[in-house]
């Protein structure tokens, strides 16, 4: 998604306070961090397009089922506990024990003599030393709901960067971020390899960092191309931000390496006929290790398939050495609008929907992301149902989800804000009351 032309003009004024040249007046007022380079004359209300795909398949689904104990307890238990506890009377085992399933769970205690206590008193407090208690135990353990809550989530905050924006967004919703989105500077090399600004906004807060990081600068007359890059020859510009990351102690962060790669809107789009975004993806990965093993890679697309021809699982994954999470950035797009569940179940079941990417990643054991989820009130509203159903989906995930992070713009090319400003009072409250129930 792409940033605003308020974060375009600080973008520079950053640049040219770390030294770096700003090529012209033009490039001055133009907003080189949203999905599309519009000036401040155009505002931001351009749209981006996407191709739409055929119509989606049947739903996936992956539920685990879980098999509830058997009823061979009592046959196993009954010759195990008369010949120890050497109990003459074997008819009074049999005929009170017997009908009940306390049966495995009453002999083993010591106080075996009163044959008439045991089935009632002392089986149920006493069974844990014996083989009853793994069958009463093991299945309580899968069917517990304890994972529903423990994803990670946070926010690209406010439309700004910045340790009190994202405390802002926390006191707004009630939960603490784990994760904040971060752009890193883009327009040449020189930002590329050493300008750290945008990172250095979160200074003193200790989340994780989630750096949308460019694979080619995005404002530099030409200067580089994504088939250069997938020679090598850039790497060393890779090997300085990795450096420069480290240094200030971000090296655990997780990067979002030439993501959206099949829109068609960045200089670093994937083609059908080449792999320049492979090859390129994976020079930059392994440079990067190689300075700062600690670093996590996140191969992050688009919802709804691809805008460049290219198909995303078949043709654009740069393998399971350089990816760590596979990602997909999803918004509530007037192509695929959520209203109802009929609606819904179109939008997660389409071919290269939620569904789509969630089997991708768990066929390559990895946690699918949402690095940039959120409304698109230029187009679909105020939309609390579709807050509802990612929460949703989000919950019934949970143990496959890495990390989620709403895209909270207030800019008028989206408008999509929950707070500062709230410009979708529903949807800001039902987010902030499912949210905080997470924490």
């Amino acid at each position: 998604m792409k940033r605003t032309a308020t974060k375009a003009v600080v973008s520079v004024v950053a640049a040219a306070a770390t030294g770096f040249t700003v090529p012209s007046i033009a490039a001055a007022t133009t907003a080189a961090h949203g999905k599309h380079k519009v000036t401040l004359i155009d505002s931001l209300s351009i749209v981006r397009g996407k191709k739409l795909p055929k119509p989606p398949p049947a739903p996936i689904s992956s539920k685990p089922t879980s098999a509830a104990p058997g009823g061979s307890a009592p046959t196993t238990v009954a010759p195990t506990t008369v010949a120890p506890t050497t109990v003459a009377p074997t008819t009074a085992a049999p005929t009170t024990v017997a009908p009940t399933t306390a049966a495995p769970t009453t002999v083993a205690p010591t106080t075996a003599a009163p044959t008439t206590v045991a089935p009632t008193t002392v089986a149920p407090t006493t069974p844990a030393p014996t083989s009853s208690a793994p069958t009463s135990t093991a299945p309580a353990s899968p069917s517990s709901s304890a994972p529903v809550t423990s994803w990670l989530s946070g926010a690209w905050p406010n439309g700004a960067n910045g340790t009190s924006a994202i405390n802002a967004f926390d006191a707004y919703r009630g939960r603490k971020s784990e994760v904040a989105t971060v752009y890193h500077l883009r327009d040449t090399w020189d930002q590329i390899a050493n300008n750290m600004w945008a990172e250095g906004q979160y200074n003193g807060w200790n989340g994780t960092l989630v750096i949308a990081m460019p694979l080619v600068p995005t404002w530099c007359n030409n200067c580089a191309t994504i088939s250069e890059v997938a020679t090598g020859v850039d790497d060393h510009y890779f090997t300085s931000f990795a450096q420069n990351l480290v240094a200030m102690g971000r090296g655990a962060s997780i990067i979002r390496l030439g993501w959206e790669f099949d829109g068609g809107w960045y200089p670093w789009s994937s083609n059908p006929n080449n792999n320049d975004f492979v090859n390129a993806y994976r020079h930059a990965a392994l440079a990067i290790r190689a300075v700062d093993p600690a670093a996590k890679f996140d191969w992050c697309g688009n919802f709804g398939g691809s805008g460049t021809g290219s198909n995303e699982f078949t043709h654009d994954y740069p393998g399971d050495d350089v990816v760590d999470y596979v990602g997909v950035d999803s918004y509530d797009r007037q192509w695929f609008p959520v209203t109802d569940d009929a609606s819904w179940n179109s939008y997660v079941n389409h071919y290269f929907g939620l569904n789509a990417w969630l089997s991708f990643a768990k066929s390559h054991h990895k946690p699918l992301t949402l690095p940039e989820w959120g409304l698109y009130s230029t187009e679909t509203g105020d939309a609390p149902f579709y807050i509802q159903k990612m929460h949703d989906f989000f919950a019934a995930n949970a143990a496959n989800i890495g990390y989620e992070l709403y895209f909270n713009e207030p800019a008028d090319y989206i408008a999509n804000s929950l707070t500062g400003p709230d410009q979708n009072p529903n949807s800001s409250a039902l987010y902030a009351k499912l949210w905080s129930q997470q924490g």
